[in-house]
């Protein structure tokens, strides 16, 4: 439902530790190519890959939103001020600005209200 909506008013890139070959099997058997515009799977280092999408973009860095599952990706996103949602908590949580949720349930309801999705 998420990316249903979110791909028709943003460019929506994924980034993944996953290695790059493994990565398109799943989007392509998941048939998900369709939402994304690029697909950056492992070797990768997350915040060069956000200062790429950030530069083919041609956007500042406070307009770039990361939502991910991890410590790294909070850390890259960090690292270059860009916004950051985690996924993973079993709660909701904010913590200097960062959001994290259980899932993508309420990330949904979050972005389209705070950010009028």
């Amino acid at each position: 439902e998420f990316l249903e909506v979110a791909y028709r008013r943003y460019p929506l890139y994924l980034v993944s530790a996953t290695p790059q070959v493994v990565l398109e099997e799943i989007i392509a058997e998941r048939k998900l190519s369709t939402y994304f515009k690029d697909i950056y799977g492992a070797p990768i280092i997350k915040a060069d890959i956000l200062r790429t999408i950030i530069k083919i973009e041609s956007i500042q860095e406070d307009n770039l939103m990361l939502i991910g599952d991890s410590t790294s990706d909070q850390q890259a996103a960090n690292s270059l001020r860009v916004k950051f949602i985690g996924i993973g908590s079993n709660r909701t949580v904010v913590d200097n600005g960062n959001v994290t949720f259980e899932n993508f349930f309420p990330l949904s309801h979050y972005i389209r209200d705070k950010y009028k999705l």
